[in-house]
């Protein structure tokens, strides 16, 4: 709205598209907000990820651990593990409002207004391009609850960026098009913060609709507009570098972040039943995020589906629109191109050659927008019906295979898809004033069934009230009386930590301290999104001082009994070894790396992994490991390290809000080792002494302390985060320089 000139009915109408978004939204899932008496429940990532990281975050801001996290995994950059998920976004913001106990209650209603920002968001861009209210209204609808949407719901964070997009590309179109100045820095700096990675994808997409808009003449382009955009564009990504700068520096490390194409013809073509997805995508509704009615479960994002008319309408459109100086056509071939070839695609996750789609959304704008031109310009759509149901009907052979098929769901894309192409075309029969009311009513109503069918057919009743009373509730506040600093292992359920105080190993998080990635990849455990070490590598758990393992059911090895209820219980590690202990040896990073995989764990309690470097830096005080203790590892042997580790341990190792802090009394000078992950933002020092922090076991942590009492602090800022908030400073206030001079030049 203070984009566009003002226009009250504008306004009303936006408000009413939102108001209507949200219901839509809110009818769908209130059900489920009843069953879980105000408390929204889906499955997955929302339940395991979504709504714990929104209860640690809201915590942590709170108390001021801006910088470093002690319940994310080992410990982990506060910025960069949360950026991608939240803690940039203005939702989140508002989530604040409410106490963390209260915030799983604040889930549902903050879903509800997403919808109904994206509702407003996608009219106001929308109404640029269409004379008639009820169109524009359509396509918001389209756009809001397109099954990229419902696909992808239980990723909460997504549903921020689908809301907020429609606005980026609205100050594009004004900037260019009517000089309104500002908004569009505004805007960027806005969405890098809200979501880095999905930031990435929208300057791609920004940069194909930028050259689709002046190929068709829609923009005309002098160098002063140009110069101006991309002053603009510079100062608004700059913005937002408090918190992007330090998440890049962050992930260079992230295995997911390096996945390059391996040859020519993977840049190329994909596999077949890719090219179906695709198809699958456009043309049928959104299959469940789990037990998929179609394809094996993924998560690639790659939905499309227009609800009730699918491809219909952009059929008609591609096929009767003017194709020459036509944006929208050039955008259509473009995303189509885009989809299909698999470098084209990867370009917009950075050529990463993982298969992602997430980009999707901006296609279902485009696909939203093409659909009411051709309902307002009267396209025929018979060609499109016939189409799409000799497409849906061919997929309906593919497909079945007997193969990850949800029967119910099943039988359920198909009829509504096909419904769908019967009430487009009833609906569609008659002139465009008389249908965009019609079409309106219909789409809404097809909302409301496919929207219930895809939640309630994902929705998880069975866990629900075990989920709520022993996670999130009250049953897991219930920790051991134990005053000195431990972890632990709870193996009923992820995330643990981030809603109880524990600090647990047990971790559900993609973007954690690149640190973890390799430490853990170099032991053998493994780390892709999680942290779940196998049982069989017991001497982690003595490694990073996990002290009580929580489990319904077993007995582990080395663990006695500590307690027991209806929810958990909790084993004791008797071989527990409290944070900061010293080293007498250590191996080099090539021996380490030659070792058998399943011995690295029992090594680590041997000797502390140096790199060449530090080696030669290191050798007088740390003695080589001899080669004879790498023959007969078991747990004996494990046992005689124990004991060895525990005669120099620090006492009174206190976390911090930004780091921690030690003591210890040295008979000689040691090597002392911390299980918390490296960072280039740590800085500690002994006595008030800087001291120099040693990279060991590919990822934690090493301190060398003098003879006698040595009192130790390590503090954290990010790497990044200092110089990120000095130009974002300076580049929010040019930015409200140009503001304030923009509006003193229309006085």
């Amino acid at each position: 709205m203070w984009l566009l000139p003002y226009n009250e009915g504008m306004n009303k109408k936006c408000v009413k598209v939102g108001g209507c978004c949200a219901v839509l939204f809110l009818v769908i899932i209130l059900p489920a907000l009843v069953i879980g008496k105000g408390r929204l429940f889906m499955n997955a990532d929302f339940n395991s990820q979504q709504i714990p990281f929104n209860i640690l975050c809201n915590k942590a801001i709170k108390n001021g651990e801006y910088f470093w996290n002690w319940n994310t995994d080992l410990g982990s950059n506060f910025i960069a593990s949360y950026s991608f998920y939240n803690i940039g976004s203005p939702f989140f913001w508002i989530m604040l409002l409410v106490p963390s106990k209260y915030v799983v209650y604040a889930m549902g209603p903050l879903l509800v207004l997403k919808f109904m920002v994206s509702g407003c968001s996608s009219y106001l861009y929308l109404s640029q391009y269409v004379k008639n209210g009820y169109l524009a209204a359509i396509g918001a609808v389209l756009y809001t609850f397109s099954g990229f949407t419902f696909s992808n719901l239980f990723y909460n964070h997504f549903m921020d960026v689908i809301a907020l997009f429609p606005l980026l590309l609205l100050a594009l179109d004004q900037n260019v098009k009517n000089g309104k100045k500002n908004y569009f820095s505004i805007m960027v700096a806005l969405m890098a913060m809200t979501n880095y990675v999905f930031f990435v994808m929208e300057v791609v997409f920004i940069i194909l609709y930028f050259i689709c808009q002046v190929s068709a003449g829609e923009y005309k382009i002098t160098l002063k507009k140009f110069l101006n955009l991309a002053i603009e564009s510079v100062l608004g990504f700059c913005a937002s570098c408090i918190i992007v700068l330090p998440s890049v520096l962050d992930l260079v490390g992230n295995p997911r972040s390096i996945v390059h194409f391996s040859n020519y013809r993977d840049m190329l073509i994909y596999a077949l039943n890719q090219y179906v997805l695709i198809i699958k995508a456009a043309f049928l509704p959104s299959d469940l995020q789990n037990g998929a009615a179609l394809f094996e479960n993924r998560y690639s994002c790659t939905e499309l589906y227009l609800p009730m008319v699918g491809m219909i309408f952009v059929i008609s459109f591609i096929i009767h629109c003017n194709k020459k100086k036509n944006f929208i056509f050039n955008m259509l071939i473009a995303c189509i191109c885009f989809s299909f070839v698999p470098v084209l695609n990867s370009s917009f996750q950075l050529f990463n050659q993982a298969y992602y789609t997430r980009w999707f959304f901006m296609f279902v704008l485009v696909l939203s927008l093409a659909s009411i031109k051709a309902i307002e310009n009267n396209y025929e759509i018979k060609t499109g019906a016939i189409i799409s149901c000799i497409i849906i009907c061919s997929l309906s052979i593919y497909l079945y295979k007997g193969d990850y098929i949800n029967n119910n769901f099943y039988i359920w894309i198909w009829v509504s898809s096909l419904l769908g192409i019967v009430f487009t075309v009833l609906l569609g029969k008659k002139k465009a004033e008389n249908t965009s009311v019609k079409m309106f009513i219909g789409i809404i109503f097809f909302v409301l069934l496919s929207g219930a069918g895809h939640y309630y057919n994902t929705f998880d009743y069975n866990n629900i009230d075990s989920y709520f009373n022993d996670f999130i509730g009250e049953n897991n506040e219930n920790s051991p009386d134990d005053k000195e600093f431990y972890r632990t292992e709870n193996k009923n359920q992820w995330n643990s930590s981030m809603v109880s105080d524990n600090k647990d190993i047990i971790c559900w998080n993609s973007t954690v301290s690149s640190s973890i990635f390799s430490f853990y990849e170099n032991v053998g455990a493994g780390r892709y999104v999680t942290s779940s070490p196998d049982d069989s590598l017991y001497g982690l758990r003595a490694l990073l001082s996990v002290k009580y393992i929580y489990n319904k059911d077993n007995e582990w090895l080395n663990t006695k009994l500590y307690s027991s209820d209806n929810v958990n219980t909790i084993y004791e590690n008797v071989d527990f070894l409290p944070m900061g202990f010293g080293y007498d040896n250590y191996i080099s990073e090539s021996e380490y790396q030659a070792l058998p995989v399943e011995n690295r764990h029992l090594v680590l309690l041997k000797a502390l992994v140096l790199s060449d470097e530090d080696v030669q830096k290191y050798n007088s005080l740390l003695k080589k490991l001899d080669s004879s203790e790498l023959e007969n590892l078991n747990y004996e042997s494990f046992k005689q390290d124990i004991n060895e580790r525990r005669k120099v341990v620090c006492n009174n190792f206190q976390q911090k809000k930004n780091g921690f802090s030690a003591e210890i009394d040295l008979k000689s000078e040691k090597i002392i080792f911390f299980s918390v992950p490296y960072e280039k933002g740590w800085t500690a020092t002994i006595n008030g002494e800087k001291a120099e922090i040693l990279k060991v076991d590919d990822g934690l942590m090493a301190i060398k302390c003098p003879k006698g009492p040595n009192n130790i602090q390590f503090n954290y800022v990010p790497q990044g985060f200092v110089i990120g908030a000095m130009i974002s400073v300076v580049a929010v206030l040019l930015i409200g320089c140009g503001v304030l001079l923009a509006q003193k030049a229309k006085r």
